[in-house]
């Protein structure tokens, strides 16, 4: 009788613990659970805070850009290493610009080519120019071919007077007219694609006809 007293006792303290155990390591597992899920959601705060840090700056600097002008006296190079007037290339009309600096994500360059290649194809390559701060024409020319670019590409002897240019990594455009006036002033981000496209639609059909040597 006692055998049997204490084999029951034996078997209602194994279920006890088995019952503690799975009931410890489900709030184990829930704890850390709880804990990866806000772990994730704080990382995924961070990451909205800073794209909208990005995109304060980015508006810091297209708000202290828009409405510049760039000296008369500003030259770059072709690429046959001819020295021209910025100011020659927009004695016919508006030209949109786009500046690949040095040190620039070459992911985020490449994308923007394709973009302004396309664009290109709806308003004429003549309309849209390419400046790059290359070492040499060398540079140039490999980037023009890598890159299959339409439109012209030259090399700038110096900086255009942006405060952006200091970084010397980040790409921007904008348009420049007969004046030397700095008009829509943009710098395209890799976090807001979406940005890139809306401005080049707005580019499009805002500032440009249809140019009469692209083929419908």
């Amino acid at each position: 009788m006692r055998f049997l007293t204490t084999q029951r006792f034996f078997v209602i303290a194994c279920l006890l613990m088995f019952m503690a155990n799975t009931y410890l390591g489900y709030l184990l597992y829930g704890t850390k659970r709880f804990r990866a899920d806000c772990l994730l959601t704080i990382r995924q705060n961070e990451q909205i805070v800073n794209q909208l840090s990005q995109a304060k700056q980015l508006i810091n600097e297209i708000l202290a850009s828009s409405g510049d002008s760039i000296r008369p006296s500003t030259t770059i190079k072709d690429k046959e290493g001819h020295t021209l007037k910025l100011s020659q290339l927009v004695q016919d009309g508006t030209k949109l610009i786009f500046v690949s600096p040095q040190h620039a994500c070459g992911t985020c360059v490449a994308r923007e080519l394709e973009n302004l290649n396309e664009l290109s194809q709806h308003i004429g390559a003549e309309h849209i120019l390419i400046f790059g701060t290359f070492e040499n024409i060398r540079e140039l020319t490999l980037f023009q071919q890598y890159n299959n670019i339409q439109p012209n590409v030259y090399k700038l002897d110096q900086q255009l007077g942006f405060e952006l240019e200091k970084l010397q990594s980040t790409p921007f455009m904008f348009l420049l007219d007969q004046r030397m006036e700095v008009k829509k002033f943009f710098i395209p981000s890799p976090a807001f694609p979406e940005l890139s496209t809306n401005y080049y639609q707005m580019i499009r059909t805002g500032y440009f006809q249809p140019s009469p040597t692209v083929h419908q």
